[in-house]
């Protein structure tokens, strides 16, 4: 199983065919973009994907050589904080 980190993007597409409507893409930090999948889901319109539509996340799943990804798990990534937010929560008692 392989795990990637990047942006899941929520993309409209295939506009005019049978398989038109929402399809959830990786955007990967290396810039690659692998189209995502459930196992035993219909990859267009799975709203499994929604909650994570614009986030930073780590998905673990199957990868094959044509850039299709058939998802295990998906976990959001807390972003960092900087050392002013930091300074500031410690200064008022968070």
């Amino acid at each position: 199983m392989d795990e990637v980190k990047g942006v899941l993007v929520i993309s409209y597409g295939n506009i005019g065919t049978k398989s038109e409507g929402k399809e959830a893409l990786l955007v990967a930090d290396g810039r690659r973009i692998y189209r995502l999948g459930r196992k035993g889901h219909y990859s267009i319109n799975d709203a499994y994907f929604y909650p994570f539509d614009r986030k930073r996340v780590a998905v673990s799943g199957l990868v094959t050589d044509d850039g299709y990804m058939t998802v295990e798990d998906i976990k959001l990534i807390q972003e960092e904080t900087s050392d002013e937010e930091n300074m500031q929560a410690l200064q008022s008692g968070v």
